[in-house]
């Protein structure tokens, strides 16, 4: 598996995933100290600097079109502890250039006749309540429609918890018909995790364990707080391991 990351800091991603076999293709930062300490420990990955330029790039032919496209767009337009001017702040509209990006490597791989690429974004909850739909806006343009999805009842969704929403492998990232949009409150981000887990193996040690999981559940249910079934099923089956 190989993937391309931008506000790539330090690279967490490579940290995380060099157990798994995983390589970076290429990255992009323009932070001088950050800049430094990739050119230390990945001197062999080049570093293309401004992401505003990689749309172009990618489908020239001068940036490879990977595997696997990840990023932590900055937060700061988004966060409630800054102004949240969204994306009229030139820093929050760097996640629509995100989706630019993963548009232009779809395109080159699917000329090639290669599947989509797996998207993995991060970002802060407050990007999910903001006055303009930003993650209406973020979805919508990852979903390739022309107009920013609307959460349940028309209006900012008010969801607090940014959790993975799953593409089935048979469904094209770029098809309008997105799963879970109904449960837009508990969905923040989109990946195909099936493709990650039938190309690699991951070792044990990168899953919760059964004792988290049952910590997780007893919190949620102190606090009131009602789980996505998915994530609820999920957390419960593997709870029950610890008891069998």
């Amino acid at each position: 598996m190989k993937f391309g990351s931008v506000c790539s800091g330090i690279e967490a991603a490579s940290v995380a995933w060099h157990p798994l076999g995983w390589t970076a293709a290429w990255l992009s930062e323009i932070e001088s100290f950050p800049c430094a300490v990739l050119k230390h420990h990945y001197p062999d990955v080049p570093n293309h600097g401004d992401m505003t330029l990689l749309p172009e790039k990618i489908l020239s032919g001068q940036v490879e079109a990977p595997d696997l496209f990840c990023g932590g767009t900055p937060c700061q337009a988004f966060s409630v502890a800054g102004l949240r001017n969204s994306l009229d702040d030139a820093r929050g509209n760097l996640s629509l250039t995100f989706v630019g990006i993963a548009n232009a490597i779809d395109h080159v791989r699917s000329l090639r006749g290669d599947a989509p690429a797996i998207v993995f974004w991060e970002n802060v909850p407050g990007v999910l309540n903001t006055k303009d739909n930003a993650f209406g806006c973020f979805l919508g343009a990852l979903a390739g429609e022309s107009d920013p999805i609307k959460p349940p009842g028309g209006g900012s969704p008010s969801g607090q918890t940014l959790v993975v929403c799953l593409v089935p492998k048979e469904q094209s990232r770029g098809e309008s018909s997105m799963p879970n949009i109904s449960e837009w409150p508990n969905a923040g981000g989109v990946c195909s995790l099936s493709q990650v887990l039938e190309t690699t193996s991951i070792p044990q040690r990168f899953f919760l364990s059964s004792m988290a999981c049952a910590g997780i559940l007893r919190r949620a249910d102190k606090r009131g707080k009602e789980l996505p079934p998915a994530l609820q099923t999920a957390l419960l089956s593997v709870a029950q391991a610890m008891s069998a």
